[in-house]
C-alpha cells in the first residue's frame, strides 16, 4: 500500500481545520471526488503497488475490513469499503459459500431421495459417485482451460450434479427391474440418453450467443457440465451398476404408472384444457420488462452494491462516460485550442441532467496553476509557455494521476464524464446528447472515441431480450434438426416441440403475473428449458418409435412408454429440480432466481411429457378402453 498524504502536517485549530474544510469542498478536483459537497464524508483512496498477486490483495482487503472493525468500536460516524479488489474478496467468500452450500446441500438431498426411492445404499451411492465424478472432469477442464468460477458460474456444480444423476438414474431403474443386461433396454436408455445430452448442451451452448460476458459463460460451463454428466453416466456410472448384483422389483413404480396410464386413456379433454390455459398464460410475458439498470437490480440484493451505493451518492458518483480524443501530433494537448475546446466540453457536459462531475487535464492544470496566482485568469491557456510550465510541475507531483488524462506523447486525452445516482435510460440519453454535441463540434484535427465499462452493459442489458430470442431461436433450430436426424417422423418432432413450449409459456406467464423483469437471471429459463426439457422428450419418442415399429399401434406404443420410461422420466426430472432448488439458497437474486423458476420449468417439462405427448400422438385416435395386460417382454 502506497501513501501520498496531501498535507505536511494536519491543523488541530478549529480556524485551521474550517480553513482547510472550505479549500477542500472548494476544490474541483476534491469535491465530490475525495469529499462530499457539505464536507461531512471523506474517501480515502488505497492504491495498491503493481505486481501483487489475487491472494495479496485479498488479504490486504481482509486486514484493512479488520483495522475498521476494530476501529468502529470506540469511534463515530460510518465505515464503507468498497473498490473493485474488495468486491472481488467478497464475491469470492460469496461464491465459496455457494459452491460448497450448493454442492453439500444437492448432494444430500438427492442420496436421501435417490435411498428413499431405492431402498438400497449401492445404488444411491453409484448415482452420488458418479456425479461427483462428472463434476471433478469440469474442474479439471477449466482448469487446464486457464478458467475459474465467477459469481454468474456458480450454479454449474449443482447444475451437472443434478445431470450427472438425472443420466445415471435411468440406468439405475433398469438395474432395479432386472433389465439392465438386456441390450435391447440397454440400448434404449443410451439412445434417450445421449440425445437428451445432446439437445441439453445446445440450450445451454445457445447462450454463448448472448452479448453478455457472463452468460457466455454460464452457457460454456453448463454445457462442459452437462458432457462430463453423460460420459460419467455411460464409463463410470453403467458399469459399476453391471457389476451390481440385486434381487429385481418387477413391479418397481407400479401405482404411479397406473395413475399416468388413467389420465391418458380417460382425462384426454382435461390435459388439452389445462394445455391450453398454460399456454395462453403466455400473454403475460408482455407485461415483463427488460432490466437494464443492473445497479439498480444489484442494489435490492447485494449489501457490497449497497455501499458502493452510499459513496456514489455521498463522493464519487458513478457510471463515468469516459471521451478519449487524440490530435494529430505530439504536444498538441497543450495547446491553447485544445484546452479551449476541453473547457467548452466541460461547460457543455455538466449541464446534463444527471451529470454531477465532468474532470478533464484542464482542470489538473487549473489546480497546479495556483502554485502562480489563486485564481486563474480566463483564458490563461493560451500561453504556451505558462502552460508548459504548469504541466511540468503537475506531471512531477503527480505522474500516476497525470497519466490518467494525458499520454507521455501529450497527443491523446482523456474527459471524465461521472453521473448521479441515475436509471440506465436517462444514461443512455446523456450519452446520445453528448455524442451529437461531439459530432457537432470537435475541432477539425481530432478525433474521439466515447466509451465506459457501465456504458458497454447499457448497451449489452437492452439487446439481452433480443439476443437471447435470437439464441432461443438458434437452439430450436438444431435441436430440430438433431431431433428429426436422430428421428426422421416431422409430425412427431413437431408435436415434441409443441410439448416443450408449453412449460416456457407456462413460467414466463408466471414470471409475468408476479411482475418479474426480464434479467440475467430469467432470461436464461428459456434455454435452459428448451434443453433440458428435450430430455425426457427424447426419451419418450425414442421408445415410442421403437414400440410402434414393432405394434403400428400408438395407443398401445404410448402405454408401453409410460410403462417402460415413466418412472425413470419423473425421477430424472425431480432429481434435476432438485438440484436446480438448491440455487435459492443464494443470496445472489439471479441465482436465486435461476434456482426457483427453472425447478418450476422442469416440473411443467415433466408434466407435459407425461400426460400432453401421449395424447398428441394419439390425437386422431379415439379412446380406448384401459388395458390390464402387462407390456410386452423385450427380454425373450
Amino acid at each position: 500500500v502506497e501513501s501520498a498524504p496531501l498535507l505536511a502536517t494536519i491543523p488541530e485549530d478549529a480556524a485551521g481545520l474550517a480553513r482547510l474544510k472550505t479549500e477542500a469542498t472548494g476544490n474541483q478536483l476534491f469535491r465530490n471526488n475525495i469529499i462530499s459537497a457539505d464536507g461531512n464524508t471523506a474517501a480515502f483512496n488505497i492504491i495498491l503497488r503493481a505486481g501483487l498477486d489475487p491472494f495479496a490483495k485479498e488479504a490486504i482487503v481482509r486486514q484493512i475490513r479488520a483495522d475498521f472493525k476494530r476501529l468502529a468500536e470506540t469511534a463515530t460516524g460510518r465505515f464503507y469499503f468498497t473498490g473493485m479488489h474488495v468486491f472481488m474478496e467478497t464475491t469470492g467468500i460469496q461464491m465459496q459459500r455457494d459452491v460448497m452450500q450448493f454442492s453439500i446441500v444437492s448432494i444430500v438431498l438427492l442420496f436421501i431421495g435417490l435411498y428413499a426411492i431405492f431402498r438400497s445404499v449401492p445404488l444411491a451411492l453409484i448415482g452420488i459417485l458418479t456425479a461427483g465424478i462428472a463434476n471433478w472432469l469440469l474442474f479439471v477442464t477449466l482448469h487446464l482451460m486457464g478458467k475459474t468460477l465467477s459469481i454468474s458460474t456458480t450454479p454449474v456444480p449443482a447444475i451437472t450434479v443434478g445431470l450427472a444423476i438425472a443420466y445415471v438414474l435411468h440406468l439405475i431403474v433398469a438395474r432395479k427391474e432386472g433389465i439392465i443386461e438386456d441390450p435391447h433396454e440397454t440400448a434404449q436408455i443410451f439412445i434417450g440418453n445421449l440425445l437428451s445430452a445432446l439437445t441439453t448442451m445446445i440450450g445451454f451452448l445457445s447462450l454463448c450467443l448472448n452479448p453478455i460476458p457472463t452468460l457466455q459463460d454460464f452457457g460454456l460451463y453448463a454445457g462442459l457440465g452437462t458432457f462430463f454428466a453423460i460420459i460419467a453416466g455411460a464409463f463410470f456410472g453403467f458399469p459399476l451398476l453391471q457389476r451390481l448384483k440385486t434381487a429385481p422389483t418387477q413391479d418397481f413404480g407400479e401405482s404411479v404408472k397406473a395413475a399416468v396410464e388413467t389420465v391418458f386413456f380417460r382425462q384426454r379433454r382435461l390435459v388439452v384444457i389445462v394445455s391450453v390455459i398454460i399456454f395462453c398464460s403466455g400473454i403475460f410475458l408482455l407485461r415483463m420488462e427488460v432490466e437494464t439498470d443492473y445497479y439498480q437490480y444489484y442494489l435490492r440484493s447485494a449489501p457490497m452494491v449497497q455501499s458502493v451505493d452510499f459513496v456514489n451518492r455521498n463522493i464519487g458518483g458513478q457510471y463515468p462516460i469516459m471521451v478519449e480524443f487524440t490530435s494529430a501530433g505530439v504536444d498538441q494537448v497543450y495547446e491553447g485550442k485544445m484546452l479551449a475546446w476541453l473547457e467548452k466540453l466541460s461547460q457543455h457536459a455538466i449541464t446534463y441532467q444527471g451529470v454531477d462531475k465532468v474532470i478533464t487535464y484542464l482542470d489538473l492544470l487549473n489546480d497546479g496553476h495556483r502554485a502562480f496566482a489563486d485564481q486563474p485568469e480566463p483564458g490563461w491557456y493560451n500561453n504556451r509557455s505558462m502552460v508548459g510550465q504548469v504541466a511540468m510541475m503537475v506531471n512531477d507531483a503527480g505522474p500516476e494521476l497525470s497519466s490518467y488524462y494525458v499520454d507521455s506523447a501529450a497527443q491523446k486525452t482523456q474527459v471524465f464524464i461521472r453521473t448521479s445516482h441515475i436509471n440506465s435510460a436517462s444514461f443512455l440519453a446523456i450519452d446520445e446528447g453528448l455524442r451529437r454535441f461531439l459530432a457537432e463540434n470537435t475541432p477539425e484535427g481530432l478525433s474521439y472515441k466515447v466509451g465506459g465499462t457501465y456504458l458497454r452493459c447499457v448497451q449489452s442489458a437492452n439487446r439481452m431480450a433480443l439476443s437471447q430470442l435470437y439464441g432461443t431461436f438458434v437452439a430450436f433450430c438444431v435441436l430440430f434438426l438433431v431431433a428429426f436426424i436422430a428421428i426422421p417422423n416431422v409430425k412427431l418432432i413437431l408435436m415434441a416441440f409443441v410439448v416443450n413450449l408449453l412449460p416456457i409459456f407456462g413460467v414466463y406467464g408466471l414470471l409475468g403475473l408476479l411482475g418479474e423483469t426480464l434479467n440475467m437471471g430469467t432470461t436464461t429459463i428459456a434455454a435452459i428449458a428448451i434443453g433440458i426439457g428435450m430430455d425426457d422428450t427424447m426419451h419418450f419418442l425414442t421408445r415410442y418409435t421403437s414400440y410402434y415399429d414393432e405394434t403400428g399401434d400408438p395407443q398401445e406404443s404410448a402405454r408401453h412408454v409410460i410403462h417402460s420410461s415413466g418412472v425413470s422420466m419423473i425421477l430424472t426430472s425431480s432429481m434435476i429440480a432438485l438440484s436446480f432448488l438448491s440455487l435459492s439458497l443464494s443470496i445472489i437474486k439471479p441465482i436465486y432466481q435461476l434456482g426457483i423458476f427453472t425447478s418450476v420449468t422442469m416440473a411443467l417439462c415433466l408434466l407435459a411429457d407425461l400426460f400432453l405427448m401421449p395424447v398428441l400422438v394419439n390425437w386422431n385416435n379415439p379412446p380406448q378402453e384401459q388395458p390390464v395386460r402387462p407390456a410386452p417382454d423385450h427380454t425373450t
